[in-house]
Parts: C-alpha cells; sequence; structure tokens
C-alpha cells in the first residue's frame, strides 16, 4: 500500500497548528513512556522495593531539614541510592557485618548516623590508596555527604569537598558541594562548584549530573538578576530532561522559565509556564508542585489586579503547604495574602499575614525570605503614611538584599522608597531612589519596570506627564 505523503505534507502545511499540537503532545506521551517504563523496571525485585521505602523514609528527614522551595529531589534521591548501594557491597563484602547491617536497619528509620560511621571506617582504609583508590575514597566520601546532609550540613559540605579533593573528577560532588553551598549562601563557591560539575559531567556524558548542574546555575543567575544566563540554563536543562523523561525537572524549569517572564513583565507568557508546570505536577501527583504553581498563578494575578482570582490560587497553595508541613511555602502565601489583603485595604489582616510570614522566615534562616516581608511591611506602612517606619524596613530589606547580590529585591525597594520620598515631598530623594530602582531592573531585563520608573522620573520635572 502507497502511502499519501504528498496530502499528508500538504495537510501539514496548511494545518500548522494543529501539526505542533499533535507534536506536543507526542513528547509527553513518549516523556512519560519512559517514566513508566522506569518505575516498573525498579519495583521489579524486592531489594528494590525496600530501596524505595528506605529513599522514601530519607526524602522525608530531608525535607525537614529543607523546608526550602521544592528542588530536583529525583537527582538528589540518587545520591542515597548510590549510598544504600555500597552499603549493601560492604555488607556481602564483610561477611554480614553486624555494624553495616545494623546501619541499614538504621536508615529505614531515617537514621543516617551509623551508616556516616562505616563510610568514615572506610574512608581510613582508602585515603592514603593509589590513583585507583583515591577514586574509591571520593565515592566513599560522596556518601558520606549523602548521608550526613541528612544531620548537619556543615558535616556534609566536608564530605563533598574531601570527595572532589580525592577526585576532581567526581560530578556528583561537585554538585551537592555547589548546591549546600548555594543554600548557605555562598553563591560565589557555589557557582564554581557547579561549574566544575557541568565540566566533569559533560567529559563523563553524565547526562543527569549536567542537566542538575544546568539548572542550579539557572537559579544563581535567577537569584542574583541575571535573567539572560539564568533562560540558557534552564533552557539546555529542560531539553536534557525532556530526553531523559525527567518530568520533575521538566516542571522545574518551566517554573523557572515562568519567574523569568514574570520578572520581565511578559505575564501572559509566564502564565503559560506556569500552567504548565501545574498540569506536569498534577500528572506526578506531585502535592508540592501544585503548590509552588499556584502560588506562581497567584503572584501572575495579583499583578493583573485579579484579586480574587488571586486570592483563590493563593489559598489554595496554603491549604497544600500546611498539609505538607511546608514552612517555607506557608511564609510565601501569608506574604502574598498580606499583599492582597493592603491592595483592599483590610489594614489588620495585611500587617499580620506579613507579621507571620516574617516570623517563618526568620524561624528558618531564610533571609531572601525575610528581605521580601520587611519590604512588604514597608509598603504597608507606606499606605498608612508612617513614614518612619516604613522608611526603616525599607532600609532593612535593602541590607539584606545587598548582602544576597539580589538585584531584583533591590530594585523593588528603590522604586517604593521613590514613592514615600515623594508623598513626603522629597523630590531630590525620590529621584536618587528612581534612579538606582532604574539601574537595577535595566541590569536584569525588567526594561517594562525601568520603563515605568523612567515615567516617574520624568514626572518630577513635568508634573502633567504623571496625569
Amino acid at each position: 500500500m502507497e502511502l499519501p505523503f504528498k496530502e499528508i505534507g500538504d495537510w501539514a502545511l496548511a494545518n500548522k497548528e494543529s501539526v505542533a499540537v499533535i507534536l506536543a503532545l507526542l513528547t509527553v506521551l513518549i516523556v512519560f513512556k519512559n517514566s513508566i517504563v522506569e518505575a516498573l523496571k525498579k519495583a521489579a525485585s524486592p531489594e528494590k522495593a525496600e530501596e524505595a521505602k528506605i529513599v522514601s523514609a530519607l526524602t522525608g528527614v530531608y525535607k525537614t531539614r529543607f523546608p526550602g522551595p521544592r528542588e530536583n529531589t529525583r537527582y538528589i534521591r540518587g545520591q542515597w541510592e548510590s549510598a544504600l548501594a555500597a552499603l549493601r557491597r560492604k555488607l556481602l563484602e564483610a561477611g554480614q557485618s553486624p555494624e553495616i547491617a545494623a546501619a541499614l536497619e538504621e536508615l529505614k528509620k531515617g537514621n543516617p548516623l551509623p551508616g556516616e560511621t562505616v563510610f568514615r571506617g572506610a574512608l581510613e582504609q582508602e585515603r592514603d590508596g593509589d590513583s585507583p583508590g583515591r577514586t574509591r575514597a571520593g565515592e566513599t566520601a560522596c556518601n558520606l555527604g549523602a548521608l550526613a546532609l541528612l544531620r548537619d550540613t556543615s558535616s556534609a559540605i566536608e564530605a563533598y569537598r574531601a570527595a572532589t579533593g580525592f577526585d576532581p573528577g567526581n560530578c556528583r560532588a561537585w554538585n551537592m558541594l555547589g548546591r549546600l553551598q548555594r543554600l548557605t549562601d555562598d553563591a560565589g563557591g557555589a557557582r564554581r562548584s557547579l561549574e566544575r560539575a557541568l565540566q566533569t559531567g559533560q567529559s563523563k556524558n553524565d547526562t543527569a549530573s549536567i542537566a542538575f548542574a544546568y539548572g542550579s546555575l539557572g537559579e544563581i543567575c535567577l537569584a542574583q538578576g541575571d535573567l539572560d544566563g539564568s533562560r540558557e540554563f534552564h533552557v539546555k536543562a529542560l531539553d536534557l530532561d525532556q530526553k531523559s523523561g525527567n518530568m520533575e525537572g521538566l516542571a522545574l524549569n518551566y517554573a523557572s522559565l515562568g519567574a523569568i517572564c514574570r520578572i520581565e513583565g511578559d505575564l501572559e507568557r509566564a502564565e503559560e509556564l506556569f500552567d504548565k508546570t501545574l498540569d506536569l505536577d498534577q500528572r506526578l501527583g506531585n502535592r508540592e508542585g501544585m503548590a509552588d504553581a499556584r502560588a506562581n498563578l497567584g503572584d501572575i494575578c495579583l499583578a493583573r489586579s485579579e484579586m480574587d482570582k488571586a486570592e483563590e490560587h493563593h489559598r489554595q497553595a496554603l491549604a497544600i503547604n500546611r498539609e505538607l508541613g511546608r514552612k517555607a511555602g506557608t511564609a510565601d502565601c501569608y506574604a502574598s495574602l498580606g499583599a492582597l489583603r493592603l491592595a483592599k485595604e483590610d489594614w489588620t489582616e495585611a500587617e499580620d499575614y506579613q507579621r507571620q510570614a516574617l516570623a517563618i522566615n526568620q524561624e528558618l534562616g531564610r533571609k531572601a525570605g525575610t528581605a521580601d516581608c520587611y519590604a512588604n511591611l514597608g509598603n504597608f506602612f507606606s499606605a498608612r503614611g508612617e513614614t518612619g517606619k516604613a522608611g526603616d524596613f525599607y532600609e532593612k530589606a535593602l541590607a539584606l538584599d545587598r548582602e544576597l547580590g539580589r538585584r531584583e529585591g533591590m530594585a523593588n525597594v528603590h522604586a517604593n522608597l521613590g514613592i514615600l520620598h515623594d508623598k513626603n515631598g522629597e523630590k531630590d530623594k525620590a529621584r536618587r531612589a528612581w534612579e538606582q530602582s532604574e539601574k537595577y531592573y535595566l541590569e536584569i531585563g525588567a526594561e517594562k519596570m525601568a520603563e515605568e520608573v523612567r515615567g516617574w522620573i520624568d514626572s518630577l520635572d513635568d508634573p502633567s506627564i504623571a496625569e
């Protein structure tokens, strides 16, 4: 039978949008097929089922220790899977060692300490060996770090740093070291470590490590306001995640790309990307992801002054975060709901939500979240006409944003400081604040915001512009 290739080609040319939809659906189906095949393989043996149970317990401990934004836990789970496999090998080699058997039992309860002890002992034996021995020592130190991060961040950093010393080609160690440096606000060290992870991952064609490094570098760039750099890294990570069928990675990268579009002022594209994130997370049953996607969509609605829709999204996000015990997510929802109540001039709830968000962020040591709450409280007191308190909170926010290198935060606070000075009749101070705001917005590529601030500056010389 001869296929009508010419007719098919003519139809495709005449129906380009339909073809694009079909191709997109095929991509999703392929990704889901890969995920299902992988899950079936993992469930094929009792040993794998027990491993999944232990990793699930360790994931719970990990999320309690690191309650911040959602991340690529698939890659991090891989570190615990490696540590478990290494402990089982050592158990066989040692002839059913009671110490190692006990370490495995304790891991089922979420207790990593006995496992750490096993790896520390092995490391003492391997550390002074020949070149292959040092490679083994690097892997042992990496497994030690995977367990230590469940208990003590500094011990984990020390272990991963040792792993890179034993084996500079261990891309897992470089990735995890960079991730922990980022969590401890060492952005420069994190970037250097992640760049080494990228180099070593590319030399070994380790797709998972390369994608993790790209995504992590994209988050560093996003936090520092380098939107072009962040987009480049996330697009590369997205491409690799599509090829490997990493649905969780796809959702994370869509969310980050959505955040970039939101900052740039392209709310329509941002909404499309957040909708994709929500759809993927609903298919995966990932409630953390659903909460974050709802919160992001709520922020889009808030930026459009669609208050009822914004509140609906944020209340759905808050309910999920509370259910999961995610303190960081709960704090972010409180902050957004506070902004909503402020827009409606519900003064009591507006302040109460911001104070609750601030308390949680301070408890968790989240400097960026704390800075945002200070800025929000500045907005609250500015709207109430309490200029002294407003100025104090804005200065606190600026101090933290400067420390963290958060140019978007500094741009926003300077913009609001300018509004405060303008209301007080302090035109020169308003001009200086807005010029700083415009500068930071232009640096991060938020041209629409920069243009709006430029209009405020021009209105100081010609009040008719503001009208």
